[in-house]
This record gives C-alpha cells, sequence and structure tokens, in this order.
C-alpha cells in the first residue's frame, strides 16, 4: 500500500489506491504518514491558503472555516479540481504546523478537514483533536 518509506513523488497506482481509502482509512494514513514525513501540505492561492466556509446543514457548522490538508503532495490534486484551481500545494513541517498552527487555529476556531477527496470530503477535526492525535501517535512510537 502506501509506501514506507518517504518519497517525493508517488506512483500513480499508489495515488489511486489513497482516493480509493474511506475517511477513517485516510485520517490514519494522514496521521502515520504526516509524522514519517515531517510535513502537511495544504493547497494555497493568491490569497491566502483554501479554506472552506461551512454551511448551517454541515455537522461543521460550528467552525468559522474549515483547513484542508493532506499527507503528501501528490494527494493535493485529488480534492477541489474544479474549485481551486488557482491553487497549488504548499507544505508546512509537522513542527511549526503543531507548535504555530494548531494552536492558532484552535484560537481562531477553524477545523481541518483531513485528505479530503473529489469523492468523499473526508473527517473533520478541531485544531485540539488533532493536536491529540499527534500526541497519541508519538507516544505510540516511543
Amino acid at each position: 500500500m502506501f509506501p514506507e518509506t518517504i518519497t517525493t513523488t508517488l506512483p500513480p497506482a499508489i495515488v489511486k489506491q489513497a482516493a480509493s481509502l474511506d475517511a477513517s482509512q485516510r485520517q490514519e494514513l494522514f496521521l502515520h504518514y504526516v509524522e514519517k514525513a515531517g510535513q502537511v501540505w495544504m493547497k494555497q492561492g493568491k490569497e491566502g491558503f483554501v479554506m472552506i466556509e461551512p454551511t448551517d446543514t454541515d455537522a461543521v457548522a460550528n467552525f468559522s472555516a474549515i483547513l484542508p490538508v493532506w499527507p503528501h503532495k501528490d494527494l493535493v490534486h485529488l480534492w477541489g479540481a474544479t474549485t481551486c484551481q488557482n491553487s497549488e500545494p504548499a507544505v508546512l513541517s509537522v513542527s511549526e504546523f503543531c507548535d504555530t498552527w494548531l494552536p492558532g487555529l484552535q484560537k481562531n476556531n477553524i477545523g481541518l478537514l483531513i485528505f479530503p477527496t473529489d469523492e468523499d470530503n473526508g473527517i473533520v477535526l478541531s485544531a485540539q483533536e488533532m493536536s491529540e492525535s499527534f500526541a497519541e501517535g508519538n507516544s505510540n512510537s516511543e
């Protein structure tokens, strides 16, 4: 399945296989690979990072905005190809993401959409839940 080693590019078969995972499997892959690779990927356009405005009917209506994140740059294009045409993959180190971004996202009530695809938006976590998930992953690997 997904490579155990860190790679700068993913073979098309791996991208296709990752895209076929359900939301909870993609969340697990995200947490595992991001910790290993030390990077979190997002989409960035001319106006900043691509975010979604939640609707009242969403289970995520309590967030002010939603920030989509991916485990690898080759997976970013699996979501929003038609709506985010003027955006490019952008990377953050996991340490910057955890130390700077997550506290800021929590303060601004911004949720995180984990590894969305055009077929399945995925799971939304709060910044606090994401931080706890990374902490759990680190304690399991020690």
